[in-house]
């Protein structure tokens, strides 16, 4: 048998006014009859409602191929920054590592300077350039 949809005018048993619910034809016919029917047809109860889980199927789908979408394009940027801050972090430290290397270059001829400056002395050889008499 087919089930009808009705909408409520008024309250019915657990229905409020303005629901929609499905019943059978014929108490769906009862219930939108007389001089004060409780309801109103609107329709076939099968039809619309797989239209209906459908159509939210749909929806649904669609909103979660955009968040999909969505999440990818925010992936891919936070990705390249990555990248990008990668490869600033690894110029600093090869950077960094010249500067050591620098540094170390400097302290030896230093040290190596150091150690000649008092031979000079006893030698009676003038100063090592850059240092005070």
């Amino acid at each position: 048998m087919a089930r009808k949809l009705v909408k409520f005018l008024a309250g019915y048993s657990r229905y409020n006014k303005g629901e929609t619910a499905a019943f059978d034809a014929g108490h769906a016919r009862k219930l939108c009859a007389g001089p004060s029917p409780a309801a109103i047809m609107v329709g076939d109860a099968t039809e619309p409602a797989k239209r209906a889980v459908a159509q939210v199927q749909v929806d649904v789908a669609g909103e979660v191929h955009s968040e999909i979408a969505d999440a990818e394009r925010r992936m891919k940027s936070a990705f390249s920054e990555l990248d990008e801050r990668q490869g600033e972090l690894t110029q600093q430290a090869a950077d960094n590592d010249q500067r050591a290397a620098d540094l170390d270059a400097r302290e030896a001829a230093l040290k190596k300077a150091e150690a000649a400056a008092p031979k000079a002395k006893e030698d009676g050889e003038p100063p090592v350039q850059g240092s005070k008499k």
